[in-house]
Formats: C-alpha cells, structure tokens, sequence
C-alpha cells in the first residue's frame, strides 16, 4: 500500500511512500509556498483522500485536484479561487475532501456553492449547496434514522446532504457577519428563571 500527504519545503508538494518500507515512490510539486497565519505553519492543512487508482486533494490556493496513484500523473483539476464570487479563507482552502460512494464531497464556497459533489473519476460537478464562504472544517459521514447524510458547514450553515443526489435533508444556521456581528448562538445571554 501507499501513504501520501501533502507538506511544504519552500514551494507545496504532494508525495507517496510505500507503507511498509517508507520509501518515497514518487513526489509531484503542487504550487508555490502558502503562508501560514497566526502562529500555524506554512503550507498545505487539508488531508488527502485516496479512492480506487486516484488521490484526490485540494491545496491551500483553492485548486482541487486528482493525481494516478501509481506515478502521480494529473487526472484532472478544479481551481475553486477561480471561480466566480469565490473567497479563500483567512488559513486557506483546508478542507479535506470525503469519498461517498463514487461521490467526492469537498468545502468550495462562494457561488459555485459552499458544499459540492463531484464526480470522483473526472472532476465534473454533480451538485452543489449553499452560496456563502467556507472556513476550515471537513465534510463528514453520519448515518441518522438509518439513512446516510454528508454533515458539512458554510459559514453561515450547517447542511445535511444526501450524498448521491445533493438534497438538502437538514438545515442549521442563519448567522451572517455581513448583516450582523450578533451571534446568536454565542453571545445571547439566558434569560434567568
């Protein structure tokens, strides 16, 4: 088996080793140098997600993108930050991506949608959710009521998502900082009694 990660060393790479003896197999530069912010390290934040003969990750600048797992060749890209009304977090594009069947899930934000479902195999966009500005956090898997939803949070939302089809099954939040700098769900106070 293969164990591959992404790291900094001036410029951003992605590389793979072999698992048992810890040999780099191979090492592919994936873009220049994405500065850390408040103490945090430079580079890349998210973890990689390998599904069949494809890795799949998504690099600080908001390029999401499939390498063969065998030699590292690209498959295929999305660049998120290119898209129109797209907003890179303070700390960067640092979701990892979910594979949910032959689905990938991932953070993009802004018009394109917050939470999207792509196909893992070519990159081609099934569905999207949301229209708001993504933070750090990752997608997750959960199993409620013995149906299976995607959990993933915009910055205003917390959606839950039917994997395969992108319907929304549950939806929390309404916070926007654009129109209020009250958070409701930390600042109120309890009333007593």
């Amino acid at each position: 088996g293969k164990a591959i990660t992404m790291f900094e060393d001036g410029d951003q790479y992605i590389v793979a080793f072999d698992a048992m003896s810890g040999e780099e197999l191979w090492r592919r530069r994936i873009g220049e140098s994405f500065p850390g912010r408040d103490g945090s390290w430079n580079g890349p934040i998210s973890t990689p997600v390998i599904h069949g003969g494809l890795v799949v990750a998504l690099e600080p600048y908001g390029r999401l993108f499939a390498l063969d797992t065998t030699d590292g060749r690209p498959v295929w890209s999305v660049d998120f930050a290119a898209e129109p009304g797209a907003l890179r977090p303070a700390y960067g594009f640092g979701s990892s991506p979910l594979v949910v069947d032959d689905t990938l899930v991932v953070h993009g934000g802004g018009q394109q949608g917050t939470v999207l479902g792509l196909d893992v195999a070519s990159g081609e966009i099934r569905w999207a959710v949301g229209t708001e500005p993504v933070l750090a956090p990752s997608p997750a898997i959960l199993k409620l009521a013995g149906r299976r939803m995607v959990v993933a949070s915009g910055q205003e939302h917390v959606f839950g998502v039917d994997p395969a089809s992108g319907e929304i099954k549950a939806l929390v939040g309404g916070y926007d900082f654009n129109r209020s700098q009250f958070n409701r769900a930390v600042q109120s106070l309890r009333q007593s009694g």
